[in-house]
């Protein structure tokens, strides 16, 4: 969260950009307020920042992590919310410690090729991490999931009571995910480009995992806590401090719509932490494969 010391043009940065979600700590609300986004770009666009370097003439540095996020965390710190940078590490270090760090904010991290064959499941503290935003820090006593718009009845629902198989059915899926960046080292070798954006994180081939995910079958939770979606409901909208995405809504006679919202999870990443250049140019990437087992 922002601190009382920093202000603009008068104001608190902590009034400005307040936290309001029951739960998780250092959840800004910017979807229903267009006017915070405002001031957000107007101290963003009276700061600056220094550029980070394109790794077309320079190797990627031999280093974990292999890049800072240096432009991404002093956003943060500009709008008063270093704390969010800070609680992601720390919670890196805690968690995932022995991964490939291969952006350290927002962070990003990959298994290494004895982690990932050491089994068919994928151990939790080796599951990679693909992330646009900073680590959620969640009070699971407080945390709450909220549905809105195109349902018979809006509610508020805790991580508790979704976990609670006397209210909600429990279900188990096992799944591969992977990430569609994974080995793009490959491509980055032929036009490394700008280190420190997200997008060009330089994956190798660890952006795979595969986990036993406990929770509730999204339908379920539709049918249960809202009675289910009106008849002019065409898609869902999953909304999240990072940028939204909408699906069709579940059919209770699709057998494919089996969307959990995991709460839990084994050999994988866990419901409360979500489911990139050149030494010639590869050879950093297979180096630190090599030195990590």
């Amino acid at each position: 969260m922002a601190t009382d010391a920093e202000t603009w043009k008068g104001k608190f940065l902590a009034e400005l950009f307040p936290e309001e979600k029951t739960g998780w700590r250092g959840y800004i609300e910017w979807e229903k307020y267009p006017e915070r986004r405002e001031i957000a770009r107007q101290i963003l666009s009276s700061k600056t920042f220094p550029d980070e370097p394109e790794f077309q003439f320079v190797p990627l540095p031999n280093t974990n992590p292999i890049l800072d996020g240096n432009r991404w965390k002093a956003y943060h710190e500009a709008l008063g919310l270093k704390s969010i940078v800070d609680v992601s590490w720390a919670t890196v270090l805690k968690e995932k410690p022995d991964l490939i760090h291969l952006l350290a904010f927002p962070y990003n991290g990959e298994t290494t090729r004895p982690q990932l064959l050491s089994g068919k499941l994928t151990d939790n503290k080796y599951h990679f991490i693909r992330n646009h935003g900073g680590v959620p820090d969640i009070d699971a006593d407080a945390y709450e999931v909220e549905i809105g718009g195109l349902v018979n009845k809006p509610v508020k629902i805790s991580l508790k009571d979704l976990q609670d198989p006397r209210k909600f059915p429990q279900a188990e899926v096992t799944v591969t995910i992977q990430c569609s960046g994974t080995r793009r080292i490959e491509q980055i070798q032929e036009y490394p480009g700008d280190g420190d954006e997200l997008i060009n994180a330089p994956w190798g081939e660890g952006a795979i995992g595969t986990a036993v995910y406990r929770g509730v079958p999204l339908k379920k939770v539709l049918k249960i806590a809202c009675g289910g979606v009106l008849p002019e409901c065409q898609h869902l909208e999953f909304m999240a401090p990072t940028p939204t995405s909408s699906t069709p809504p579940p059919s209770p006679r699709d057998r494919r719509a089996s969307t959990t919202r995991s709460s839990d999870s084994r050999g994988g990443v866990g419901g409360a932490r979500r489911c990139g250049k050149a030494k010639g140019r590869g050879d950093v990437r297979r180096k630190l494969l090599r030195d990590r087992g």
